[in-house]
């Protein structure tokens, strides 16, 4: 697509960057609840959203790469990054539910998202940069989380 093209349709490059960001940022999150329920427990519900996340990098790895190079960026404003973590809560009340059920320690939450974030960025970079055995991988990856967590 032609530069000319992309400003039709944006009036800059921030614009663009942190539409596509809001957008696959949305997407994550409506693909990595799928097979949630309230009735599972929490290590399962973790689990469920730990290999979604990296089911969904390895099926999308543009996006998934997109995401990693843009959301520290100076491109992505502050309204984005809010809106993007917003999508996210149910999230933060899992982390939530370990840390007042005694399961996790009393850590600040954002910390152990972005603890749990960067630990599965890195296992999907891993995964997708070596032939490895997924499952093996994600099972490794997330009982190294969920070990390190606990009270």
């Amino acid at each position: 697509v032609g530069t000319g093209t992309l400003f039709l349709y944006f009036e800059n490059k921030e614009i663009m960057i942190n539409q596509i960001h809001k957008e696959v940022k949305e997407e994550i999150a409506k693909e990595i609840q799928h097979g949630f329920s309230p009735h599972l427990s929490l290590k399962v519900r973790m689990k469920l959203l730990w290999g979604n996340m990296a089911n969904w990098a390895l099926n999308n790895p543009n996006k998934f790469l997109f995401i990693m190079d843009f959301s520290n960026s100076s491109f992505i404003n502050n309204l984005t990054k809010e809106e993007a973590i917003g999508g996210f809560r149910f999230v933060f009340d899992l982390i939530n539910e370990g840390v007042e059920n005694d399961i996790f320690s009393n850590y600040n939450k954002e910390f152990i998202f972005n603890i749990a974030n960067s630990q599965l960025f890195g296992t999907i970079n891993y995964i997708l940069s070596n032939r490895v055995d997924f499952d093996n991988a994600i099972d490794h990856s997330f009982n190294i989380l969920w070990n390190g967590l606990r009270s």
